[in-house]
């Protein structure tokens, strides 16, 4: 014990004596005598691995900056108390989401949520940031298109897994039964199409991920032709406005139903 230590030891031990001589009862608990300890005890703090709630940019630059503070203090804590540090690091794979991972697998990605593996989970996330660093601007049609059906579909798995109705919904026909409920609660238009496309598209019928590629081009499709009109209503609009200032309102009044109809109407995502 170094000098240092000595003195300090010394004075806690006597500021701890002045205490208990000024305040007998300071040392009493109802369970029994209290024993104050004779030096300030060491705080720890617990560090844990980030969880990757969404793929965007933001959360993943935040998950891979606290991943590696994560990674730096636990490898000096092992270190320290000589563990093997591969034992105690929490993977990639359990640092994600659980719903989200199962989504993915089932839509985007082409592999089985049981094949998933750190590697390949830090591959994808790396082409993500990969494509912000160089500046790739990605269809913004297709971009919002596959968004809003990949949510969907993440939703769907979430209500299941909630409602504690997962083995409702595992494989074989309890597959299909998943995928017939993906199709129903899909957007009115959307889900028109969708079943319209399965009666030629029989694997479908019992593959989420099979289902989710044609949904996702369905809805692209949907989308482009949603604004095509609407396009084409502003354009007719301005038009008539023009075309009534001149004198002929009765002429102008009359708007081609098809167009009014599906410019009024509901629109592929609510």
């Amino acid at each position: 014990m170094t000098e240092r230590q000595e003195i300090w030891e010394d004075k806690t031990t006597d500021r701890v004596g002045q205490v208990v001589e000024e305040n007998p009862s300071a040392n009493q608990s109802p369970a029994g005598p209290m024993t104050l300890p004779r030096v300030p005890q060491p705080i720890f703090v617990i560090v844990n691995a980030p969880l990757i709630v969404d793929l965007s940019r933001d959360t993943l630059l935040e998950s891979l900056r606290l991943r590696k503070e994560y990674v730096a203090v636990t490898e000096a804590r092992c270190q320290s108390a000589n563990e093997d540090v591969r034992a105690v690091i929490r993977s990639a794979q359990n640092s994600f989401n659980e719903s989200l991972l199962e989504t993915m697998s089932e839509t985007r990605w082409d592999v089985d949520i049981e094949d998933l593996t750190d590697d390949f989970l830090m591959t994808k996330i790396l082409e993500i940031m990969a494509s912000f660093k160089n500046r790739e601007l990605p269809d913004m049609e297709d971009l919002f298109s596959d968004d809003k059906v990949t949510a969907y579909f993440h939703l769907a798995n979430e209500i299941i897994k909630r409602n504690g109705v997962t083995d409702l919904f595992l494989e074989g026909e309890r597959l299909k039964r998943k995928c017939k409920v993906l199709v129903k609660f899909l957007p009115g238009p959307l889900s028109t199409k969708v079943k319209n496309e399965l009666e030629n598209r029989g694997e479908a019928k019992a593959s989420v991920r099979k289902l989710y590629r044609v949904t996702s081009n369905l809805a692209l499709d949907l989308e482009k032709e949603t604004r095509a009109l609407r396009r084409a209503t502003g354009k007719s609009v301005k038009s008539g406005k023009r075309f009534s200032a001149k004198g002929s309102t009765k002429v102008s009044s009359k708007k081609p139903a098809s167009i009014v109809s599906m410019t009024t109407g509901p629109s592929p995502w609510p």
